[in-house]
């Protein structure tokens, strides 16, 4: 990693270019899974292709969609390319990551100057196992999306305070508005951008006293940009309501989801430096963590701040790659809890990056200081990249499929109500219900008040011509939601296959009530219950 071993660019772009394709390459013949891919590619206004009507439908519904405006076009363009064919949206992802990749290494270049140590990080960056959630899953789309554009922000930025023109600026701003319509945890970006006016930009001249007043002019110059985040985050914040993705404060305390934040810190830092037993899904704990790891956690990562923040002038890259992490994951660690995971792997794509400032530029100053064999470095580098080589390789062939990718959630996590349930429905869709009944049961076993376990335990049932257990199975869930009009529904069909004309009449009526009153009396379904009705009434020799 000297800075006078210096490799052609071109040369570097292979190097990249065929990891990532060695390591991810696989996935182009991978399936959808069941988990967000037909809500993002099978969604009634995707599956049209690229109309002028979806573009209008993905823009005015940017208050309920998290903002993410630009994943649903990108789908759009990908059933336009490939249809419903997953190999295509696969070979997007791939596409997508690879140019990330490039654009890291450039960028990254530019803003340091350091081409040896720039393009180890890219290669780290490329292939860690963390990135393979983000690569191998289709509806992961928007991670990629927004670093895209990030990391063109920052390119611009850089432009920008190199330069000094006001058209760089807009630029600048441009590219964060696509960032945030790709995803708006990406409102982070104006305080990176204050931490690389540190270094490497060196905006303050670090080799002088530290100018306040330029720090105040540095602040105010992101002014438009901490705007745009504040817009940002209220619509994002108001679509997760919408969608009823908030974990409620009675079901998890702010002190309690707040007493959890450090060790959510440290678990990401566990997978980045011990990438093992990865998954889709970490469920989330409603129990606070032991008084000891809550204090633990705390003191390890003040501690880190402290001593990083001591090496201010001497090792800037430490500091600012330790804020970076720190910031970028403030979105996603658990301050707000929207969705029902602790954790997530594709959350560390762009906090990753400043872990990686860390460890490079770290590595470089130690080697240097300790005048290491740079024989022996390049080896012990080798070595790395081929054991994250051969992790990631691994890892991605899980995501084949929803039995794969669940069953080693199942295999390496506990208590996965999500998981179970997850496998379970995947089971089903291959026509595996006797084996998809052992995993609902366990999720329901794990989460007793998981509805949608129960309705496709329901289901299950239904399918292995069980009419008896599927009915109880409905009426468990009609305890807690009354009003749902599928069981409603399915229990009129049931109870008329156990003979018990009365109850299959009730339940139809409410149905086809509920089906007028939220569908309309031209729904196709609406049509079915009346149908049943009148059946109903003929063979149990009932009046309306």
């Amino acid at each position: 990693m000297d800075q006078d071993f210096q490799v052609p660019r071109s040369r570097i772009f292979v190097l990249l270019g065929l990891l990532i394709v060695i390591v991810f390459g696989q996935v182009i013949g991978f399936e959808f899974v069941n988990i967000d891919d037909p809500v993002y590619v099978d969604n009634h206004m995707v599956i049209r292709g690229l109309t002028l009507e979806g573009l209008f439908w993905a823009i005015a519904n940017i208050h309920t969609n998290f903002s993410t405006t630009l994943n649903w076009i990108s789908h759009m363009v990908d059933v336009e390319l490939f249809g419903l064919n997953p190999a295509g949206h696969h070979l997007t992802n791939l596409l997508l990551h690879l140019l990330n990749t490039f654009l890291f290494f450039t960028v990254l270049e530019k803003i340091t100057r350091d081409r040896s140590k720039s393009a180890v990080a890219a290669v780290l960056f490329a292939i860690h196992p963390l990135r393979v959630e983000t690569v191998a899953w289709v509806a992961d789309r928007k991670d990629l999306l927004a670093m895209l554009f990030s990391l063109l922000t920052i390119g611009a930025y850089w432009k920008y305070a190199m330069l000094r023109r006001p058209s760089w600026y807009g630029v600048t701003v441009f590219c964060f508005v696509l960032a945030l319509l790709s995803k708006p945890v990406m409102v982070i970006l104006p305080l990176v951008l204050l931490l690389i006016d540190f270094w490497p930009l060196n905006r303050l001249e670090s080799d002088s006293p530290i100018s306040w007043d330029r720090v105040k002019r540095l602040i105010w110059e992101k002014v438009p940009l901490l705007g745009l985040s504040g817009l940002f985050s209220w619509i994002a914040y108001n679509g997760q309501a919408v969608h009823n993705v908030m974990v409620s404060e009675a079901a998890l305390p702010w002190l309690d989801r707040w007493l959890n934040v450090p060790i959510n810190y440290l678990r990401y830092l566990g997978k980045i430096f011990w990438p093992a037993d990865l998954a889709v899904f970490y469920p989330l704990s409603y129990q606070t963590a032991a008084t000891w790891k809550i204090a633990a956690s705390l003191l390890f990562l003040i501690g880190v701040t402290v001593w990083v923040l001591r090496r201010f002038r001497s090792a800037p890259y430490l500091w600012v790659g330790w804020l970076w992490f720190l910031v970028s994951l403030v979105p996603v660690v658990g301050f707000v809890k929207a969705g029902f995971q602790e954790i997530a792997d594709r959350y560390t794509y762009f906090p990753l990056i400043g872990i990686l400032l860390m460890g490079v530029w770290g590595l470089a100053e130690a080697v240097k200081h300790w005048n290491v064999s740079m024989k022996a470095v390049r080896f012990a580098s080798a070595l790395l990249g081929v054991g994250l080589m051969f992790v990631s390789w691994n890892q991605t062939r899980v995501w084949e499929n929803s039995v794969t990718l669940f069953q080693h959630a199942v295999d390496h996590t506990e208590h996965n109500d999500f998981a179970h349930n997850n496998l379970g429905h995947a089971l089903l869709a291959k026509g595996k219900a006797d084996e998809s009944i052992v995993h609902f049961n366990k999720a329901l076993e794990i989460s007793p008040h998981h509805a949608l376990a129960r309705l496709n335990l329901a289901k299950a049932y239904r399918i292995l011509d069980r009419p008896r257990e599927a009915i109880h199975a409905y009426n468990r869930i009609l305890q807690a939601q009354p009003n749902h009009v599928v069981v409603h529904f399915e229990l009129g069909k049931l109870y008329h296959k156990v003979k018990e004309g009365p109850h299959a009449i009730r339940h139809t009526r409410i149905a086809h009530a509920l089906l007028i009153r939220n569908y309309g009396p031209d729904f196709d379904k609406t049509h079915e219950a009346e149908e049943n009705l009148k059946h109903y009434y003929q063979v149990y020799d009932l009046k309306p």
